[in-house]
């Protein structure tokens, strides 16, 4: 399944598909080193604000963050990020981050293309020189048959897919093509809030269940 998102993650890799991560993120640490790659240090100056919001057109009671550094909890963005720049314009090529506005999906739109278009939070983290080092999360709200039809396409393409954090996870871990590192990819669906992760060369550890935590407010397992 070729990836059809903005040219962010074009950018970050030759062929990149639509998929997520260990256990989004029991991710295996990198092998080896790629030029590039940051190193996960705590921030001196960490500012994550609380900024929540119902999600519009949510009937799940989610809430969504409206800044990219109120995805995960504090604690976990350190651990995680440290100091790798955040949706860095020298990092992106084109492409929407930060708050999106969901639009009316182009005619003819197939699914992928449709819940593409319902995206409400996009989030990019990278430094610019990095060769492949990056993570790209979002969000959106969809129609629950429209999700689970998408995840049965997953689940056809070769993903795994299990019952997880209250919702479903499809998730593929494979080589990237260009460098000697692994990428992995998750889908996940909880009621009506479809989240995307993909990323490479990035160490975490069950970041997903922190998202579920921040845009829940649980850790439904």
């Amino acid at each position: 399944m070729t990836d059809r998102r903005p040219a962010v993650v074009a950018l970050l890799v030759a062929s990149l598909a639509l998929a997520g991560c260990a256990e989004l993120f029991d991710f295996p640490a990198p092998s080896p080193a790629v030029s590039g790659g940051p190193s996960a240090s705590p921030s001196s100056e960490p500012t994550l604000p609380p900024a929540r919001a119902p999600i519009p057109g949510s009937t799940s009671g989610a809430v969504i963050p409206t800044d990219c550094r109120a995805l995960v909890s504090q604690e976990v963005y350190e651990a995680t990020f440290g100091e790798v720049p955040l949706n860095d314009p020298d990092a992106i090529a084109t492409g929407e981050v930060g708050v999106q506005q969901p639009t009316e999906p182009p005619e003819g739109a197939d699914v992928q293309e449709t819940i593409e278009s319902q995206t409400q939070l996009a989030c990019l983290w990278r430094q610019p020189e990095a060769d492949i080092t990056y993570l790209w999360a979002s969000v959106a709200i969809v129609d629950p048959l429209l999700g689970g039809q998408f995840m049965r396409e997953r689940e056809a393409e070769g993903f795994t897919c299990v019952q997880v954090h209250g919702g479903e996870r499809c998730q593929l871990i494979r080589p990237n093509e260009m460098y000697p590192v692994d990428e992995g990819f998750t889908h996940f669906l909880r009621d009506d809030v479809y989240v995307y992760v993909g990323q490479a060369n990035l160490v975490t550890d069950d970041l997903l269940g922190d998202i579920v935590a921040q845009v829940w407010g649980d850790a439904a397992g």
